[in-house]
């Protein structure tokens, strides 16, 4: 068929479905599809959706679906699920393809989407600008869990799970998520513009790319109360790869547990946080490369604890366990690291274990620190500091 399903009732799909544009439109409420292992491949025409909505809906599945764009017309942005305006809803058992020039997606949630549980999905996203999960506009209390994310790409900012737009007490939690095929900014999942209480747990996630600033976690702008916990994350590429930044704003929460491995030509970061107030505890940390490596970066943190971490940083020189930068750190207690630096530069730009720039009244205690080529504890400029190490 080439014409779209329009439905207001439940659907057992019973045969393969191809359509110009977008396959199954759901108009009603309570409406369950169940695609019973079946193709709906959509987009034979132009861009378009596998499956959407109409109205403000409740109550709607999607389950067993094979969702795929068509391959003879390769072009525009494509969705593979999109609802909008959704509550009390799941998105289980599918396999999920969304292709195209650029922008495509494999699930959105695009506004208004709450108590929605996207689980145990295959999807896989190609293009430019992609995203595997996109949740949007004050959408909450949504949960991402059990999913494989897969990103190919041949341009940059490709994203795992987006979560935009004060979209609160989201969930994202044992997925796996590959995106190791762009060029620049790619991500395992990126919270933006107000993610608070979001939990990101048990989350396995290798990012790479063929330039710069590739993420395995990234969250900004007043993403309160955030817990980062458990998860194994693996980025790479040229320069400046971070395996958990937070950056621009108050940012509070936990990082917690986590086996960060961060490697690249220079300037790759295990944790880089730029304002708030965080407990970051029990990390395992590895960052290596030519120069610039960082187990953990702090600027502008305040009242935070950094605490029982194992950091290894490797590179020729200025590699550093833990860095204070040069703004405003205070009021932060370092205690029980166990921090390793190595380089082989002869030159001053040594390694250290942890470096203070700038910062006051800060406590540093009871940490193992083994390094090459440069100091233990290197201080700049600081008022106030406890060092007993």
């Amino acid at each position: 068929s080439s014409t779209a399903l329009s439905i207001a009732t439940s659907l057992l799909l019973t045969g393969q479905l191809r359509v110009s544009q977008t396959g199954v439109g759901i108009t009603g409420s309570n409406i369950f599809v169940n695609c019973q292992g079946n193709n709906l491949i959509y987009g034979i025409l132009a861009q378009g959706h596998g499956v959407n909505n109409t109205g403000v809906l409740t109550n709607l599945t999607v389950r067993n679906c094979n969702i795929s764009k068509d391959e003879t017309a390769i072009s525009g942005s494509n969705v593979g699920l999109l609802f909008r305006s959704v509550e009390n809803s799941t998105i289980y058992d599918n396999n999920i393809t969304a292709k195209g020039s650029s922008a495509n997606i494999g699930v959105s949630l695009a506004a208004s989407d709450d108590n929605i549980t996207i689980f145990r999905n295959n999807i896989t996203v190609n293009g430019s600008n992609i995203q595997g999960v996109y949740i949007q506009s004050s959408s909450s209390n949504n949960s991402v869990l059990n999913n494989t994310l897969i990103l190919i790409s041949d341009g940059s900012t490709n994203i795992g799970v987006w979560v935009i737009g004060t979209s609160l007490q989201n969930t994202i939690a044992n997925n796996f998520i590959r995106a190791t095929k762009g060029v620049n900014t790619n991500t395992g999942i990126r919270l933006q513009n107000n993610g608070e209480f979001t939990i990101i747990q048990n989350n396995t996630i290798y990012t790479s790319g063929s330039g710069s600033n590739n993420y395995g976690i990234h969250f900004s702008s007043f993403a309160r109360n955030v817990s980062i916990r458990n998860n194994v994350i693996i980025t790479n590429g040229t320069t400046t790869n971070y395996g958990i930044a937070g950056t621009t704003g108050e940012n509070y929460g936990s990082i917690v547990y986590n086996n960060i491995t961060a490697s690249g030509t220079s300037g790759n970061m295990g944790i880089n946080l730029f304002g708030g107030f965080v407990n970051v505890s029990w990390n395992n940390i590895t960052t290596t490369g030519t120069a610039n490596n960082f187990g953990i970066g702090l600027n502008r943190v305040q009242n935070s604890s950094i605490a029982f971490n194992t950091i290894n940083t490797n590179g020729t020189e200025s590699n550093y366990g833990i860095y204070f930068g040069t703004i405003d750190n205070h009021n932060n207690t370092i205690i029980n690291n166990t921090i390793a630096t190595f380089g082989t530069t002869t030159n001053s730009l040594a390694n250290h274990g942890i470096y203070v720039s700038s910062g006051a009244n800060n406590t540093i205690a009871n940490n193992t620190i083994n390094n090459t080529r440069g100091d233990a504890i290197k201080i700049d400029k600081a008022l106030g500091f406890v060092a007993d190490n």
